[in-house]
């Protein structure tokens, strides 16, 4: 259970480094990018195209796993769903009305929010009690071809630029 509550305090740690970035507006990672691209055309806020797409990638997820561990399943929706809600209450709420003018200091921003949200993750994914469902599903197609995660991965980030 510390585990489970760890990864979760990542999670939020994670969301609120994505938040930083994209208020840094600067650039992105491609997924964010996107993200950000279909909030825009679409009005949705951005943490709530987070979790869809999130959830498109748990449901495949979960289409290709022979072995159902639905409390996995759940934890998994639980995170999405509460990274989404972290990423709209800090971009919108939080760092709503806050306007940086500085360029340097959003790039500062920016690499503070990049070591948050890639340095968690990178603890998330070692800590492999609650993964990203874009990393479970990249890793889940990898050990079905004998192919390297690396390969989906990637693939995933083209499709997504």
């Amino acid at each position: 259970m510390k585990k489970v509550i760890q990864s979760i305090l990542l999670y939020i740690v994670s969301a609120i480094g994505i938040s930083l970035t994209l208020k840094a507006d600067v650039g992105v990672s491609s997924f964010n990018a996107m993200n950000l691209s279909i909030s825009e055309w679409t009005s949705i806020k951005v943490g709530t195209i987070t979790f869809i797409a999130n959830l498109i990638f748990l449901f495949g997820y979960i289409c290709l796993c022979e072995k159902k561990d639905f409390r996995k399943f759940t934890l998994m929706f639980i995170s999405s769903l509460f990274f989404g809600m972290v990423i709209n209450f800090f971009l919108y709420t939080i760092f709503g009305t806050i306007y940086v003018e500085n360029y340097l200091v959003r790039i500062g921003l920016f690499i503070f929010g990049a070591i948050l949200a890639g340095g968690t993750t990178g603890i998330i994914l070692s800590l492999d009690i609650i993964p990203f469902p874009i990393e479970s599903l990249c890793l889940r197609i990898a050990e079905l071809t004998k192919r390297p995660f690396s390969q989906y991965r990637y693939c995933v980030d083209l499709f997504y630029q």
